[in-house]
């Protein structure tokens, strides 16, 4: 049991070597948010969790709500990706069901922690108002 954990261990650090600090970040974010509430995951866990320091992590994301802007962010690009613009093949309907259906297949990995992020919105209300607005600045 311990040597896999060990395997485990070394194929992530082996692999987190290769992604992104800020993706690591939003991915490590919402593991956590999956794992133990998002309400409960703080900075601190999220460096933690992908082995950078808690400056790092403030460097990229000074808040867990920028973290989820990062994340949506993410999510609209993936979301975009091969849409050709002005593109008018088809019915306007049809080319916004594709909309959709991309933005659904981009945030099926994540969907135990975005339903945990939500689901403690309601117990902070500024948060959700303010996650929901954008900075021009990254």
């Amino acid at each position: 049991m311990a040597k896999k954990r060990q395997q485990r261990k070394a194929a992530e650090q082996r692999s987190a070597s290769t992604v992104a600090p800020r993706d690591r970040i939003i991915d490590a974010a919402l593991t956590l948010a999956e794992r133990q509430s998002w309400r409960a995951t703080s900075l601190a866990d999220i460096a933690a969790e992908t082995g950078l320091s808690l400056a790092e992590i403030y460097a990229g994301f000074p808040s867990k709500a920028a973290i989820l802007d990062g994340f949506m962010r993410r999510i609209d690009a993936r979301t975009l990706e091969g849409v050709a613009v002005g593109a008018e093949e088809g019915a306007v309907r049809d080319r916004l069901f594709d909309l959709v259906m991309r933005r659904l297949d981009a945030l099926a990995p994540y969907k135990r922690g975005v339903a945990s992020v939500v689901a403690d919105m309601p117990r902070h209300p500024l948060g959700a108002v303010c996650s929901g607005l954008r900075s021009e600045e990254h």
